[in-house]
């Protein structure tokens, strides 16, 4: 999954157009170098992008940005930017369930509703009994009772975990 990194390059506190920065990564893990001085784009207002099509957001990287590979433009603190990943957004949305078990956290809570909904439920005497996708695996199982708190089959009133 390709991620645009983001840089702001100034000069004295003034936005910086019309530089040719060029990007550096590396994977923190590794220590390899991934990307190793690739130019930069120019967004507008001093802000540049790089296309770094080989993000995986389960890696770590170490990014520097240098927006004057020359030297002759920018110095000191204006002349590099340094960033790391912690875009993880799409990797949460694009998760597996599975990956996500540890009981009581919000990934167990969704697996738990993901399986009461994909899976088939039998009333058996006065429960009701959830299973999963497989339709073998139980997940849950419900007392049934009418609306006096009788043990019923017929017409629930409410459900009690077992």
């Amino acid at each position: 999954m390709a991620q645009n990194i983001i840089a702001f390059f100034s000069d004295n506190g003034t936005p910086k157009t019309g530089l040719a920065p060029v990007i550096r990564i590396r994977n923190v893990s590794t220590t390899a170098v991934l990307v190793a001085g690739d130019a930069m784009s120019e967004v507008g207002d001093g802000w540049y992008k790089y296309d770094f099509t080989e993000y995986t957001g389960s890696i770590d990287y170490a990014m520097r940005c240098d927006g004057d590979p020359t030297g002759l433009i920018l110095s000191g603190s204006d002349r590099y930017m340094f960033a790391g990943n912690d875009n993880y957004v799409d990797d949460i949305w694009g998760a597996k369930l599975t990956d996500h078990n540890v009981s009581g956290s919000i990934g167990s809570a969704v697996n738990f509703m993901n399986d009461v909904q994909g899976g088939r439920w039998q009333v058996v005497s006065n429960q009701m009994v959830f299973f999963k996708s497989d339709n073998v695996t139980e997940v849950a199982r419900f007392n049934l009772f009418d609306e006096n708190g009788n043990p019923t089959t017929v017409n629930p009133f409410e459900r009690r975990r077992t």
